[in-house]
């Protein structure tokens, strides 16, 4: 067993056993439930129908039996609410109830096709950022291009020196122990690269250096969105490329920002209320230009539970592949941290 596997081993092992001793103490469900009124937005991407779906454990996938547990639980401990509505009425935060809201960020196809489902069944409320990406023809985005292509290579190495990006390897490992930490260096690296097309041509670079071609993840149709609309699911903007708006300038934000809202409100004949940062990446010109495009409120990813709501940087809980008392375990923590302001 390798360092990487064994550190990953002890991980699982700690959240299968630690968290399931102390939630039956009810340590968690005294903070959780307490009567402080909160807000908890959880953020998922894919749910899938195998965890094959993320062989580098990645933590965008969530598999379908884990996504109903955890639509069961906050059924049962939360009240649903869709993120426009809390944000336009103040009556929803001036009680004592502890409100959920489900978040899905990019727009991939399993929205439409499994979480639905389960959503409907347990009566759940969700809201689903989409970028205007999904609707190009090549439309993989290039994180899925590197998983897949890391994932499914039988190379021992990649030589990127031709890349000449300013990192401390050109050529890199891809046994057990480095591929998965050298895959999520180069994606931290990227995400601080301004030009969108240039990651993009690294990505696609490496695929055809590693597999030759990827396999195609489906994106939601201009009829899955409306059917989701209709349905009463919130439709929102997730910009067009999404690039990391801090790195673009005055200009290419609002681009970003307004084509995005503009394409989705023709699409369901409807106005768009929520943004949400591409990778949570934002700062304080990026806020205002939220505010100036029109969005009522954009969600951030950073951790935590909202008490007093900051309209343009919400709070939110990844939900990974995990067991319930992991993820009470992860809201506890949340709770215990100071109230946001």
């Amino acid at each position: 067993m390798n360092i990487t596997t064994l550190k990953d081993f002890f991980i699982d092992a700690y959240k299968k056993t630690v968290p399931s001793i102390i939630d039956y103490s009810g340590v968690y469900d005294s903070v959780i439930n307490d009567k402080s009124h909160k807000l908890i937005v959880p953020m998922y991407h894919r749910v899938v129908d195998s965890l094959k779906d993320d062989p580098l454990n990645m933590g965008m996938c969530v598999s379908k039996e884990k996504f109903e547990e955890q639509l069961k639980y906050f059924s049962e401990n939360y009240t649903p609410v869709l993120l426009r509505d809390y944000v336009a009425d103040s009556n929803y935060r001036n009680n004592s109830s502890n409100y959920i809201s489900l978040t899905f960020d990019d727009g991939y196809k399993e929205i439409s096709t499994i979480a639905k489902d389960y959503m409907d069944r347990y009566k759940s409320k969700a809201t689903i950022f989409i970028c205007g990406h999904i609707f190009n023809e090549d439309n993989d985005f290039w994180w899925d291009v590197l998983i897949h292509s890391f994932s499914q290579t039988t190379k021992s190495t990649l030589d990127i020196s031709e890349l000449k990006l300013d990192l401390p390897y050109q050529v890199i490992q891809l046994d057990r122990a480095t591929k998965r930490p050298r895959l999520i260096e180069l994606v931290r690296y990227l995400w601080n690269v301004n030009d969108i097309h240039q990651v993009n041509d690294v990505a696609n670079y490496i695929q055809n250096q590693l597999v030759g071609s990827g396999t195609k993840i489906p994106k939601l149709s201009e009829q899955d969105i409306i059917n989701l609309h209709n349905s009463g699911y919130e439709i929102a903007a997730h910009t067009m490329t999404h690039p990391n708006l801090t790195l673009q300038s005055h200009k290419q934000k609002i681009k970003e920002l307004s084509e995005s809202k503009k394409l989705l409100e023709e699409i369901i004949n409807d106005k768009i209320y929520g943004f949400a940062y591409p990778a949570g990446i934002k700062d304080n010109a990026t806020e205002e230009i939220v505010k100036q495009c029109g969005f009522d409120y954009a969600v951030s990813t950073e951790n935590g539970v909202n008490r007093k709501l900051n309209n343009y940087s919400i709070e939110r809980v990844g939900m990974p592949e995990t067991t319930i008392p992991d993820i009470k375990r992860c809201i506890y923590n949340y709770c215990k941290l100071p109230k946001s302001l």
